[in-house]
């Protein structure tokens, strides 16, 4: 059976039964919504290995309330142990991230979310979706870039990326549950604060010859992650597996990884 649902809403085209069976082959439950403009595409440009993205998010900004309320999503998020939302989500409809928020404070599931971009908390209405979300945030997710400008938007005076970690884990929280921070550095160690503690967590080396494009990095960072924990991996552990996605993908062409993965979890 399927332990990971994915919601969000597709076109009836194309693009929209590649993006669901692709998944479905991996074992995702894929409880979309069909909306009446195209699927949502990403046009990447890379310079060398680093990467420009442009978006047409097409359907994807039609979910509704009517989706998220429907049985398959609604069984979902009753059952769910552990959401994860980017900060992307707030473009398109902060109540939704809202909703499950606090579906998840109230039955103890752990809430993530990813900052994602640092313009996301430069443009007033993201930025204060950012401010209502993050109380109920258990995970929090951001490469450095991305750390930087939550400084500023916090109006805290330093670069220092430890100490904003540990800032940020001693935010307002809507429990009593201690909030972890995780900010990624490229291959600089990964820094994670949680219980006023802050953590380093070393980044394995990968020959700069061997790096094709960074295009996932990110998203297969919270992946791995996230099997980790799923898996009843400590949070140290579930980097280390992050950190392995992260330099799988990087080491292939766009979004693309090996049909099975050569890590072992040390549980």
């Amino acid at each position: 059976a399927s332990v990971i649902t994915y919601v969000g809403a597709i076109g009836d085209d194309k693009n929209g039964y590649i993006l669901k069976s692709a998944a479905e082959k991996e074992g995702v439950r894929m409880a979309v919504q069909f909306g009446s403009e195209p699927t949502g595409t990403c046009a990447v440009t890379i310079v060398g290995k680093e990467r420009s993205l442009l978006t047409a998010v097409g359907a994807s900004a039609q979910l509704d309330v009517a989706h998220l309320k429907s049985p398959r999503v609604s069984e979902a998020i009753a059952t769910a142990k552990w959401f994860y939302f980017t900060g992307f989500t707030v473009t398109l409809s902060a109540e939704h991230v809202l909703t499950v928020a606090r579906r998840a404070a109230a039955t103890r599931a752990n809430f993530t979310f990813n900052l994602s971009a640092p313009f996301l908390m430069q443009v007033p209405p993201f930025a204060a979706a950012y401010r209502e979300i993050l109380p109920y945030v258990d995970v929090l997710f951001s490469n450095d870039d991305e750390a930087l400008e939550f400084a500023k938007f916090n109006s805290w005076e330093t670069t220092d990326i430890k100490e904003i970690a540990l800032k940020a884990s001693q935010l307002p929280k809507v429990d009593a549950r201690p909030r972890t921070v995780i900010f990624t550095c490229g291959s600089k160690s990964t820094i994670m604060a949680r219980n006023g503690q802050v953590v380093e967590v070393a980044v394995p080396a990968i020959e700069g010859d061997k790096i094709v494009d960074t295009n996932g990095a990110g998203d297969s960072f919270v992946g791995g992650f996230l099997a980790g924990v799923a898996k009843g991996a400590s949070f140290e552990e579930a980097i280390k597996a992050g950190h392995y996605a992260a330099g799988v993908v990087i080491q292939h062409d766009g979004c693309t990884f090996p049909e099975k993965p050569d890590y072992t979890f040390a549980l």
